[in-house]
């Protein structure tokens, strides 16, 4: 089942907090693509490459050292002509619509279909995505072939970002494989090699994990009752399984707890990251405790700064947090924004310099955006300072 079409089942009402410095970076009523002129003044992407409103993005990771967004946009439906875009973030206004350009970097083999990026806190950064290297529509014509799952990266202090990372994951593990959700990078050694590095991914419709050794170049995956879906509260139809995982403070000897939320769950989890890199361990993870009502989340970030976890909500809709250095209860969590023009959040995390940042749906990207009476935007990319968004709340 596809993610997306997991993710659209739902929607949600949100409004904004007037006391928060929420930046709308970019909005789009319609993504676009940077024209590119080829030989006889040929234009790319052509009329057959790219059909409007159907590309629907559903992550993007950040660069801070370019100043540059690199975002996801899966082949949900034909006519989608790169699924790995950026956009140079100075050189577009505050608000605007800036068309999506290709990916510079230097695959290996043609990126079919991407959903996640992240970038990772080596000294020298990579970005990692994985590529399902399958789509979702059946009328491509032969044009992508369904083959294996490929984790993927590229070294961005490099020229033209050159891959320099790719996995093939067995088929015979795969079960689902358009149903992989987010994924965490942990880089133990990020000042010397950054070989040491270990990712942990979900996948929504299996209720599993996958986790990957770089340096052993092996992947093994695990299910648990914890990653299945429990809540009752929340009406979609869809019933997601594990969803998210964002990896706390590190301790002295490099082990950090993971949190983890199924998606149609109010409960939070955790297990440390010791016993998911030793390929003996014996999952045995804790119960943190229970959000509370209507408090289903499918994205989570933390900011190791200021030690608190924040949450996309999915049935309220805000972005909610909890403080990690205080007792986990419903009196410590708090709300940090809310947003009456915003439907549906796919991704959530914190960068490099402290900010928070989310991208977020207005409308049921189903609908064609082209056909949507409305003019406003249905795809923004948000950010707000994390401190300056806990100020004055039971998270700071």
């Amino acid at each position: 089942m596809n993610l997306v079409l997991c993710f659209i089942s739902t929607f949600f009402l949100l409004q904004v907090l007037g006391d928060v410095d929420n930046k709308e970076v970019f909005a789009w009523k319609n993504i676009t693509y940077t024209k590119i002129y080829g030989k006889g003044n040929k234009v790319y992407p052509t009329e057959d490459d790219f059909i409007l409103g159907n590309s629907i993005p559903t992550n993007f990771a950040y660069h801070s050292a370019e100043d540059k967004i690199f975002v996801a946009v899966p082949r949900i439906f034909k006519g989608v002509p790169h699924t790995v875009t950026e956009i140079l973030v100075k050189k577009h206004k505050l608000g605007s619509s800036p068309p999506l350009s290709p990916f510079t970097g230097r695959p290996t083999k043609q990126l079919v279909n991407v959903f996640t990026t992240v970038i990772d806190d080596c000294k020298e950064p990579r970005l990692w995505m994985m590529d399902v290297d399958q789509v979702e529509y059946e009328d491509h014509e032969g044009k992508y072939e369904n083959r294996s799952v490929n984790i993927v990266a590229f070294a961005l202090e490099e020229p033209d970002y050159p891959e320099i990372v790719r996995f093939e994951v067995p088929n015979d593990l795969v079960v689902e494989p358009l149903s992989f959700g987010g994924f965490t990078v942990d880089v133990l050694n990020p000042d010397s090699g950054c070989d040491q590095t270990y990712l942990y991914i979900t996948n929504i419709d299996e209720s599993s994990m996958y986790v990957f050794d770089y340096k052993k170049k092996e992947i093994r995956k695990f299910s648990h009752e914890s990653f299945k879906p429990d809540g009752s509260s929340y009406h979609q139809r869809h019933k997601f399984g594990l969803f998210a995982v964002a990896l706390g403070h590190r301790d002295e000897n490099g082990n950090r707890p993971a949190y983890y939320i199924p998606g149609r769950s109010t409960k939070l989890w955790m297990i440390n990251t010791k016993i998911l890199k030793d390929a003996n361990f014996e999952f045995n993870p804790s119960l943190i405790g229970d959000r509370g009502p209507n408090t289903e989340a499918e994205t989570m970030a933390f900011d190791p700064d200021t030690k608190v976890l924040f949450f996309g909500e999915s049935n309220s809709g805000r972005i909610s947090c909890w403080n990690t250095k205080k007792p986990f209860n419903v009196e410590n969590t708090d709300v940090v924004n809310k947003n009456e023009n915003m439907i549906f959040i796919t991704a959530l995390f914190v960068d490099v310099k402290g900010d928070l940042w989310f991208m977020a749906y207005t409308d049921n990207p189903l609908i064609d955006a082209a056909k949507i009476p409305s003019e406003d935007p249905q795809f923004r990319i948000m950010k707000m300072n994390s401190k300056s968004a806990i100020k004055g709340t039971k998270c700071e």
